[in-house]
């Protein structure tokens, strides 16, 4: 599509250039060929620049909105004079052949720019700032003094839209029922281990994991399947397989219980 830009902006000024020649026959101008309105457009476009830039040299002082209005009448003034030099047109004629003209050339520029795929409103501001900068460029020279390019400003930035509230199963519960959830979710949870217990609540430990130690300094290790008097009656694993071992608490030095 790039290779097809040249061409289609060239084939644009053709079409624009012909359908203004042919206005300016119809309110009979003397000269109305294709080249002369070329050249009122040339005539017109360097004395628009031209009083631009003084405009912007003499630095007057007006009002922005009096400024905006001289900076368009300016190359409407230069451009219906070239008309009126060139072919021969009077004033009212000239004035129109240049306003539709003007219409031409924008309606297919855009027609133009869209069969390019060229986004419409971006492309004509970066052709403004890039007259403006020409424009500027003259004026430093003239002036002397440095004046810094006009820098295309980005895009606004879409503001994202707020995500909405996510909830869930707990939100929908009654506060207390969410306090003690809460609770046991910031419980510290630590690896089970070996603890020491009384060897009087040793009922507590039945059905569980357990370690004893004798005084003699020997120990073993077993599952507590019941307490039946003074006696501990512990599975224990031997090499031969498990066994229930009555262990008498009063020979233990210490009870421990995995938990």
């Amino acid at each position: 599509m790039e290779m097809l830009t040249f061409p289609i902006l060239i084939l644009t000024l053709l079409i624009t250039l012909w359908l203004t020649s042919h206005i300016a026959k119809q309110l009979h101008a003397r000269n109305w060929k294709m080249p002369v309105i070329f050249g009122a457009w040339v005539v017109g476009a360097i004395f628009s620049i031209t009083g631009l830039v003084l405009l912007d040299v003499l630095d007057l002082g007006l009002e922005p909105m009096v400024m905006k209005a001289l900076q368009i009448a300016i190359p409407v003034f230069f451009t219906t004079v070239a008309y009126i030099l060139f072919t021969q047109l009077n004033l009212a004629s000239a004035f129109t052949t240049n306003v539709a003209g003007v219409f031409i050339g924008l309606i297919l520029s855009v027609v133009a720019i869209v069969a390019l795929g060229l986004p419409v409103e971006r492309t004509f501001k970066s052709a403004s700032l890039l007259l403006q900068n020409s424009k500027a460029q003259l004026t430093s020279m003239i002036t002397g003094e440095e004046i810094k390019p006009i820098v295309e400003v980005a895009d606004t930035q879409v503001v994202e839209d707020e995500p909405l509230p996510v909830y869930t199963t707990n939100d929908y519960l009654p506060p207390e029922a969410q306090a003690a959830l809460e609770k046991q979710k910031n419980r510290v949870f630590t690896d089970p281990h070996y603890r020491d217990m009384s060897i009087y609540n040793a009922r507590r430990a039945i059905g569980m994991r357990i370690r004893v130690s004798w005084k003699d300094g020997k120990t073993a290790a077993g599952k507590l399947d019941a307490v039946q008097g003074g006696d501990l009656i512990v599975t224990l694993r031997r090499k031969e397989g498990a066994a229930q071992v009555p262990i008498a608490m009063s020979r233990l030095k210490k009870l421990e219980v995995y938990r």
